[in-house]
């Protein structure tokens, strides 16, 4: 007997991927979850720092310099996790970004043509402000136009 497999495969081209109209997202959910594992053993320091300080009789130590010390201490194994949860924020922050000019971007980049004998791309009529209309572009400047309808040219 012979069997039957399907293949499901996403295919994109140098062409499609210098015509896109948006960068591609960013996953947040894995480095989210990877900084907020980092963070674990900080809040175990706390706690069991917390409970020592609770129970020790110590007179001749002052209570900032215990605070300072502990402070620091936390500080030093809470830096990785904070960092990782920065760089979330961050990736957060730009995909936002994307989301919000996605509209605009794919109005001005649905209004184009791609002309495939000379490999440009021009618009008729200018569908935003600042896009010139009747005029050929390479597909990394119309790109641009297009992103920075979107206005995240720069990110």
């Amino acid at each position: 007997m012979i069997g039957i497999a399907t293949v499901e495969r996403i295919h994109t081209t140098a062409l499609a991927r210098s015509l896109a109209r948006e960068p591609s997202r960013r996953p947040v959910a894995g480095i989210t979850t990877l900084g907020l594992l980092l963070l674990l053993p900080a809040l175990l320091v706390v706690v069991v720092g917390m409970a020592s300080v609770a129970t020790s009789d110590a007179p001749d130590t002052t209570d900032v310099v215990v605070l300072a010390g502990a402070a620091l201490f936390v500080g030093a194994i809470a830096a990785p996790g904070l960092l990782v949860l920065g760089v979330a924020v961050l990736r957060g922050r730009r995909n936002g970004r994307i989301s919000r000019g996605r509209r605009t971007a794919h109005a001005v980049w649905q209004a184009a043509f791609y002309c495939h004998r000379c490999g440009l791309a021009f618009w008729p009529l200018s569908p935003a402000p600042g896009v010139p209309a009747r005029q050929a572009f390479a597909p990394q400047h119309f790109r641009w136009f297009v992103w920075n309808a979107g206005d995240y040219a720069n990110i």
